[in-house]
């Protein structure tokens, strides 16, 4: 597993670290000793592909240069079709899919937790109405 490749996408698609920690429900000092340490745990890495919007396969190593293989049609000399490559296009496909779903999930949690915040707001702004209302009549 490749835990730098955490940060990578993370600073490539511009997600604030802040946002993702928050959404994983971690401190920035767990959240660092956990890559240093390399001992994110699974649910940790799931959600953290979905706010990225990618799969958890993309965070090994051996994903990209795997699919390369299987983009150029070659596993060293030999033909892919030698190790079932209809069936790994197919992961790769699924997973692509997968990250594709995982971003516009992202992207409604954070439309949510924009209503959210301004619906917060909205009741705030209500209450301070009705107490000033109340010292006005007074």
């Amino acid at each position: 597993m490749n835990y730098n490749k955490i940060e990578e996408l993370r600073k490539s698609k511009g997600i604030a670290k802040k946002f993702m920690l928050e959404h994983l429900g971690m401190s920035r000092p767990g959240f660092d000793t956990a890559l240093k340490n390399k001992t994110l745990k699974v649910r940790d890495l799931e959600k953290i592909a979905e706010i990225l919007g990618v799969s958890v396969i993309s965070f090994f190593e051996d994903y990209n240069s795997s699919r390369n293989l299987i983009n150029s049609n070659q596993v060293g000399t030999g033909n892919i079709s030698s190790i079932g490559g209809g069936f790994v296009n197919k992961v790769f496909a699924e997973n692509d899919k997968a990250g594709k779903e995982s971003k516009q999930l992202r992207k409604e949690r954070h439309k949510n937790l924009l209503l959210e915040k301004e619906n917060t707001h909205l009741k705030e702004q209500s209450k301070l109405k009705d107490e000033i209302i109340t010292l006005l009549k007074k």
